[in-house]
């Protein structure tokens, strides 16, 4: 009496493409064949402690004519098969998986005629119990060697799915991390400690930190992220009046307008000696340093008023801007 194949639980979903209608190779017969015969499966699982059976599942499965193994048997190379018993009109078996999760079960198939059989497998594990009813019908005759080449075809695809799966996760985790490095927040970076790597978030930082976008982020005091230089710095193991120096010379050097002003007080009085001093507004009407020359008196004022603010308690003597000579 043949019985059909199926997968046991762990496997079942994800080898319910290969085991579906029409999953056998449609192309030239391959050298060697091996009669079998057409099972129409249909399996139902059920978990312990949900209240709803999931729906069943219908598949087509080419079983050996000769059925010397339990359904599952060679559908997960991990699983091994015990204490396999075979009757007339009975089968029954036991069964362990390794996992993850790792899983124990046992099998039990009665024939109720020559073309049908009714069942039931039954596994257990750390995550609880479960139970797949199964039911077939001979629908006709196949080839078992296609099917079981089509098979490890289809597992192989699904095995480097989940591989790919895997690494895109990494990927984006690893963009995630890095992502929260380089916004130079350290409250940012101690709310993604718990799913990145800190190597990798520090890694980011400190080279972002270096650079004119990251100076530029940290050099303020009222800038955001809250995190200032000097904290970033010391996180870094690095000396922030020698990061400042490097970058702000070289912003120097090029005439970055932008990045100069408050990040660079001492390359900002050096080029306003330079450009600004001693100019009239309206003699430097389309000039670049235009703009430079009115901020920097702007907030050179600004910060004589806090100056004085500061020291009210002495005598006034006013202020003036202590524009460079």
């Amino acid at each position: 009496m043949s019985m059909p194949t199926f997968v046991h639980a762990a496997a079942f979903a994800a080898l319910t493409l290969a085991l579906a209608p029409g999953a056998l190779p449609a192309a030239a017969a391959p050298p060697v064949k091996e009669p079998g015969e057409m099972w129409e499966v249909t399996s139902r699982m059920s978990m312990e402690g949900m209240p709803m059976q999931m729906p069943a599942q219908t598949h087509k499965v080419c079983s050996p004519k000769n059925w010397t193994e339990p359904p599952g048997a060679g559908a997960d190379e991990k699983c091994r098969t015990l204490d396999f018993k075979n009757t007339a009109t009975k089968s029954t078996w036991k069964i362990t998986c390794p996992g993850p999760p790792a899983m124990t079960g046992e099998g039990e198939i009665t024939r109720t005629s020559p073309d049908a059989y009714s069942g039931a497998m039954k596994f257990t594990s750390d995550e609880g119990a479960m139970t797949m009813a199964i039911s077939g019908r001979r629908v006709g005759d196949c080839d078992v060697a296609a099917g079981r080449r089509q098979m490890a075809q289809q597992q192989a695809e699904i095995e480097g799915m989940q591989k790919q799966a895997e690494a895109t996760q990494r990927e984006v985790l690893q963009t995630g991390c890095t992502a929260a490095g380089d916004s130079l927040n350290l409250q940012n970076m101690q709310a993604h400690a718990t799913i990145c790597d800190e190597a990798t978030m520090k890694a980011a930082f400190c080279k972002r930190l270096e650079s004119e976008e990251g100076f530029a982020t940290v050099c303020r005091e009222d800038a955001q992220p809250p995190t200032s230089l000097e904290d970033a710095a010391a996180y870094c193991g690095k000396d922030p009046d020698s990061i400042r120096k490097k970058i702000c010379d070289e912003a120097l050097k090029k005439e970055d307008l932008n990045l100069l002003g408050k990040c660079c007080p001492e390359q900002t009085q050096a080029l306003a000696q330079k450009e600004c001093a001693g100019r009239k507004y309206t003699e430097m009407t389309g000039s670049k340093y235009q703009g430079f020359c009115v901020t920097y008196a702007r907030d050179t004022m600004a910060d004589a008023q806090k100056d004085t603010q500061k020291d009210a308690k002495k005598p006034k003597k006013g202020f003036k801007i202590p524009w460079p000579k």
